[in-house]
């Protein structure tokens, strides 16, 4: 009995966590966005000004490939993880080249941690990951 208590005051402080870091996520994609207008804003008045590129790191990649793959709770293709990036980052779906990058990163990502700690799936020639 006292168990169960247990085991259901974990579970109410893992959804407090995640609703948490939802906010967050959301919040941080709001600024991701401010930050691109600002950009866009200081190109106007000065063309030489590039937007940063933000550094991302093989381990960066990896961690967040693995921990979309891992919140799925289901068998994953790279595209969906590729949406599932952008939309965290607040890419905007008209972004052909920044989609592709990502696809390609994904791939290289995927096909690395194939065998240690994901397992490739294939259906009907599609290709699905989950956590192995």
């Amino acid at each position: 009995m006292q168990e169960s208590a247990i085991v259901a005051g974990l579970l109410a402080k893992r959804a407090e966590i995640d609703a948490a870091l939802r906010r967050l996520d959301h919040e941080a994609a709001a600024l991701r966005a401010d930050r691109a207008a600002l950009y866009a804003a200081l190109r106007v008045f000065d063309s030489s000004r590039k937007a940063p590129r933000p550094e991302r790191s093989v381990a960066t990649t990896s961690r967040l490939v693995l921990s979309i793959i891992r919140e799925a709770g289901e068998p994953v293709t790279v595209r969906q993880i590729t949406e599932r990036i952008a939309a965290k980052h607040g890419l905007g779906a008209g972004d052909k080249v920044g989609a592709e990058k990502i696809i390609h990163n994904v791939r290289n990502t995927v096909s690395r941690h194939n065998g240690h700690g994901l397992v490739r799936e294939e259906r009907d020639g599609v290709v699905f990951w989950r956590v192995g």
